[in-house]
């Protein structure tokens, strides 16, 4: 699936979803983007999801909202999510609201799926 703000692929039983955005923003500035990514966490229980965001440049208050809803809506459907390739000022914010002890985050995106027990 692509859309102007995603593409979605599987890779090893793990759905791969790479943000195009620069700036992942909450759902009323980009609400295709966010519901294609509650689509696919609704859609199944015990998913296994990675978010690559290398594109993403800039992460505001909104989106960092999404991100903790969407760690909740992956708990209570005992799925895995992991986030991907964050450019050094997300990976610093996500670390400082210690979201990192919340949601495994990785430099790649191979590690991202081992990381929720896919196999490459």
């Amino acid at each position: 699936m692509q859309n102007q703000h995603l593409t979605i692929e599987t890779l090893e039983g793990v759905l791969v979803v790479h943000v195009l955005d620069r700036c992942l923003s909450g759902r009323a500035q980009s609400p295709q983007l966010w519901n294609s990514i509650s689509e696919l966490t609704t859609q199944q229980t015990g998913f296994r999801l990675v978010l690559d965001l290398s594109q993403v440049t800039f992460l505001p208050s909104v989106g960092i909202s999404e991100l903790i809803q969407l760690i909740r809506t992956c708990r209570s459907a005992r799925g895995q999510l992991a986030l991907c390739c964050l450019c050094p000022s997300i990976l610093e914010a996500l670390q400082l609201l210690r979201l990192d002890r919340q949601i495994p985050l990785f430099e790649t995106v191979h590690d991202a799926i081992v990381g929720v027990g896919g196999t490459i």
